[in-house]
């Protein structure tokens, strides 16, 4: 049997161990990434008016934001990590962080909607 491939052989878990790491660092930059674009894309929809759509854009780029919390408070997931990874990480989310503070500020400063028209 080749032991590159038996799960028990030491080889084969050090490899595994670190398909891990590296999935999981990719995962959380990918969540980051796209928690990122979807803050964005709220900001450019509450410019446009597009209040409600802003606001379910912003949920979604909030619990993208959440996922990278939990991974990185959590001893369980963020062993795996190397400190400079912790880092980088750590400060995306931070940086992503103040972008939702200050579109919450944004969310609360905006002016109602018009109520919708009467027909006659």
């Amino acid at each position: 049997m080749d032991t590159r491939s038996d799960p028990d052989h030491p080889a084969a878990r050090k490899r595994l161990r670190a398909d891990f790491r590296r999935n999981m660092h990719d995962f959380l930059r990918a969540e980051l990434a796209m928690s990122f674009t979807l803050a964005r894309s709220a900001e450019t929809e509450h410019q446009s008016g597009e209040l409600r759509h802003a606001q379910h854009t912003l949920t979604l780029a909030e619990k993208g934001c959440g996922t990278v919390q939990r991974f990185l408070a959590d001893p369980k997931y963020n062993k795996h990590l190397n400190p400079e990874e912790q880092r980088q990480l750590g400060g995306e989310l931070v940086k992503l962080e103040a972008l939702l503070e200050r579109l919450h500020g944004m969310q609360s400063t905006a002016p109602s909607p018009p109520p919708p028209r009467r027909r006659k």
